[in-house]
């Protein structure tokens, strides 16, 4: 036996560090979160970085310095533009340089992973579909949680939901701009993800807490809590969905739990006639014991695939399915305008 595994262990390592690559990358960005969630993806794939694109010159210089590169830090995007060796280009800079960045590589020929948010508003989006379409190239937006094993499994059982919560409260958020499509982007996006198009029933806005009723297309409605008046040291993202023979709930991207109903005979719930024990399915839960890629953080929220989606996508003639292309995003971004457009006239 101890000699089947350490050839399987073996067989998983050689093609891990035997993985080839047709085409070289460039990276817009050195900020915190690139450096904090996506380089280190990259490296781990070991995805040829041939050039770091950045607006300080402090920066680059501090970059090309480093004994441990094997990139060249450049200020000036053209130098990643003329080089037709460079396939893709990962862009994670200020949120609202995005759009411009990604519709300048684009039309640079270059195929783009942009992070959230890939643009602003419903006309920006669409015209990064028509640069797709004009320039042959694409797009695979930074929408981790569509990439998330928790929501993978979510969408596997989910069957005919009722109705949900959506509670996803953070601390302050001072460094955005725009806290719908830099922040509640997400949470906005994951509801149309798993529940289909919505419209906006209702909304009650308080300073920095969204109250929203959504109801979507297939008669699924929800109540979402977006908030920034709470703390980031106890920050929550938890989802509640109703079915009729139980409950799921979401916490964190961590932990996917199923929760049997009691049955219910002749519109009597048998629980309140007799002693039942309830029933806890754990569906998928982040082991923090074992230190392997799929319960890592970065993993488990996503970010690992939505990166490998998009190199995949770029190194193979093979259809890879992108979760996040732009034309997918369009109920995402109606429902944020739409909220927008409330919001203003509260």
């Amino acid at each position: 036996m101890k000699r089947i595994i350490e050839k399987y262990k073996k067989q998983r390592k050689y093609r891990h560090l035997s993985r080839q690559y047709l085409h070289k990358y460039a990276f817009v960005g050195v900020g915190n979160h690139s450096l904090n969630n996506l380089y280190p993806v990259l490296d781990f794939m070991r995805v040829p970085l041939k050039y770091v694109l950045t607006a300080g010159e402090k920066t680059a210089e501090i970059l090309n310095k480093s004994s441990a590169k094997e990139y060249t830090a450049v200020c000036d995007p053209d130098v990643v533009l003329r080089d037709e060796a460079v396939k893709g280009v990962f862009i994670s800079a200020s949120p609202e340089s995005h759009y411009a960045l990604a519709k300048r590589m684009l039309q640079g020929g270059k195929s783009v992973f942009v992070e959230k948010p890939p643009c602003r508003n419903m006309a920006e989006l669409d015209r990064l579909i028509r640069l797709e379409e004009e320039t042959g190239r694409f797009v695979v937006a930074g929408m981790q949680k569509r990439y998330a094993p928790a929501c993978s499994v979510l969408r596997k059982r989910l069957k005919r939901p009722e109705h949900y919560t959506y509670k996803f409260c953070t601390g302050a958020y001072p460094e955005g701009e725009d806290v719908l499509t830099e922040l509640f982007i997400h949470p906005v996006d994951l509801a149309v993800f798993l529940f289909g198009q919505a419209v906006l029933v209702s909304m009650l806005q308080n300073g920095k807490t969204f109250l929203l009723q959504l109801m979507h297309e297939n008669g699924v409605i929800g109540s979402l809590e977006l908030s920034t008046s709470y703390s980031w040291q106890t920050a929550e993202e938890r989802l509640v969905i109703v079915e009729k023979n139980g409950v799921y709930e979401l916490n964190n991207m961590s932990e996917v739990l199923y929760k049997k109903k009691p049955p219910v005979i002749g519109n009597i719930p048998v629980e309140k006639v007799m002693k039942c024990n309830p029933v806890t399915e754990i569906l998928f839960n982040q082991n923090m014991f074992q230190p392997v890629m799929q319960h890592n953080n970065i993993y488990v929220n996503g970010f690992y695939s939505e990166l490998e989606t998009f190199v995949s996508m770029c190194e193979s003639s093979k259809p890879t399915q992108n979760l996040s292309a732009p034309a997918l995003l369009k109920p995402t971004y109606r429902l944020l305008d739409e909220i927008r457009e409330k919001s203003r006239k509260v």
